[in-house]
């Protein structure tokens, strides 16, 4: 670029002159100023404006001006030191690799004549680049663990699907230092499983075992690559496992005191408490998450019925941790046994006697399984891990298949003569086929298909379960409308049982509601609606339109 000369002009201050005197002359200053160019300024571009290079071989591009012979490069202001190379549009000038590994170098430029005399006109051009020849240094690696390791109690073994030593999910981010060219990345050097490809500094989602050591190197964008260096994966985070947060893992892998040892540690401790109660009175006791039932004569004893019901109260009330707490508790004391086909089904068994009763306990009911059944899927929280939803699933497909086993298989069906099936309550005394469990059965089968049919919407195998609920359903009211005559006695009265008289007011009462609530169940037949209906009205009932 060319020097330009600045003129500054300066007037004289005079005063007035005088008679007989000669007037002050007007007196004119020139100053020569030569302008400097800015860094970087147009005459003169360092590896074509790049801001770094590892070359120590620089590139300068020129405008040398036609009085010019040579140009002189110097790597400070003195030129102490320069390098003098014939003018031109393009020169190649080495720099010192001594020194540190990243610095910046500043290059200042001036043309010279024939004789080696600076141009008079020519500027001084100065420009600067980073010279780098240093790869990327990591500064930090942390880890965000993202599968979770849950254990049952301090310093037990791992459960919920995971386990410390296998491989975890992480989060990883990087930080890195580069000075000089930017851009820097990182790859990772005999991963299991192997991450291919470079990596810039954003998290990046990994598996890998904790406590384990990890490869990586750098490199930026200049190619300058740094050999591998050992980043140390942390330990697993632990997570107890709390039956209020996940009652399915709590339940199901952790554990837990068999049925008949944790009724004699309730009644250990209800002994302990010197408290009193009367004939079906439900009490609390720690260190049960759920209300048990005094019999006389008997004790305290989970009933499952009352289980449920105290359940769907909390849920009503919104109190999700004491309810997952409940289910966590009525899973851990189910029972698991082998249908004739081979499948798992999953039942909770009674621990008291029932009156008449002459086989003893536990013995096993379609009623109560069916009421734990439409417990489970509220309990699943909607930020549970894989591990506790596929649980949930397991536990809902076998609690469900109890009513696909035949009573004498140690299910709840009952299908001898007549269309349809059957859930028993009292499963040995299948004679009796009691009534109001029956109907409860199958609204709380209803219950669970629209509970299932919801979850279906992410997770098809949820759907499957909804179509079997509804399947057994379909049956369950068939075999009430081919029975319910028998039930009848006649001038509004029911019977409680097949081998019993009439039953109670409350049990009347009961069967009427029951009838309502299936009558209104939209994928039952019209026809077999409008008959329960009919039997609501015919037993003291309103009738209410079926549509």
């Amino acid at each position: 670029m060319r020097s330009f000369r600045v003129v500054r002009l300066t007037r004289t201050s005079h005063s007035r002159h005088r008679r007989g005197t000669r007037p002050a002359i007007l007196a004119v200053v020139a100053t020569l100023v030569t302008a400097v160019p800015a860094l970087g300024a147009d005459g003169l571009v360092i590896n074509g404006g790049a801001p770094a290079t590892n070359n120590p071989n620089l590139s300068l591009a020129l405008q040398p001006p036609p009085e010019a012979v040579s140009v002189q490069i110097g790597q400070d202001l003195a030129f102490q030191s320069a390098i003098t190379r014939p003018a031109a549009q393009q020169v190649t000038v080495p720099i010192p690799t001594t020194g540190p590994e990243e610095r910046t170098v500043r290059l200042w430029v001036r043309y010279l004549n024939a004789d080696s005399v600076v141009l008079p006109d020519s500027p001084v051009l100065t420009q600067a680049i980073v010279f780098d020849t240093l790869p990327p240094r990591v500064d930090a690696a942390a880890f965000t663990q993202k599968t979770p390791v849950y254990i049952c109690t301090a310093g037990g073994p791992d459960v919920g699907g995971t386990n410390r030593a296998a491989g975890l999910t992480f989060n990883l981010q990087v930080t890195m230092s580069e000075a000089g060219s930017g851009s820097p990345e990182f790859e990772f050097v005999d991963a299991a499983p192997p991450i291919t490809g470079w990596q810039v500094p954003t998290p990046v989602l990994l598996q890998a075992a904790a406590q384990t050591a990890l490869g990586i190197r750098t490199r930026d964008a200049l190619g300058n690559l740094s050999t591998p260096t050992t980043i140390s994966i942390p330990p697993a985070i632990l997570t107890e496992l709390v039956p209020s947060q996940f009652p399915f893992a709590s339940a199901l892998d952790c554990p837990h005191p068999s049925p008949a040892a944790w009724k004699r540690t309730i009644r250990a401790a209800w002994s302990r408490s010197g408290r009193k109660a009367h004939q079906k009175e439900r009490v609390r006791i720690a260190p049960s998450q759920l209300s048990w039932t005094f019999y006389k004569d008997q004790g305290l004893a989970l009933n499952w019925v009352h289980a449920g019901t105290e359940l769907k109260g909390l849920l009503a009330q919104r109190r999700l941790d004491e309810y997952r707490a409940g289910v966590a508790e009525a899973l851990a004391l189910s029972t698991t046994d082998l249908s004739a086909t081979g499948r798992t089904f999953r039942i909770n068994e009674n621990w008291f006697g029932t009156p008449g009763d002459d086989r003893g306990f536990p013995w096993r009911d379609g009623m109560g399984t069916a009421v734990l059944l439409a417990s489970l899927t509220p309990a699943i929280r909607s930020d549970a891990p894989r591990h506790e939803r596929e649980l949930a699933l397991r536990t809902a497909s076998e609690y469900l298949e109890t009513f696909s086993v035949d009573w004498r298989n140690g299910g709840v069906l009952w299908r001898e003569s007549g269309p349809g099936q059957w859930f028993l309550e009292y499963t040995y005394r299948h004679r009796e086929r009691v009534l109001n469990g029956f109907m409860q059965a199958v609204i709380s089968l209803d219950r669970f298909s629209r509970q299932a049919d919801r979850l279906g919407r992410q997770t098809p195998e949820w759907r499957a379960l909804a179509d079997q609920a509804r399947a057994h359903v379909l049956n369950g009211a068939r075999a009430l409308a081919y029975w319910l005559p028998t039930f009848d006695l006649g001038g509004g009265k029911t019977r409680y049982s097949l081998s019993g008289g009439s039953a109670p007011a409350f049990y009347q009462q009961y069967h009427q509601e029951l009838l309502g609530q299936l009558s209104a169940i939209p994928y039952v037949p019209l026809a077999t609606r409008q008959r329960f209906m009919n039997y609501r009205s015919r037993w003291g009932g309103t009738r209410l339109p079926v549509v």
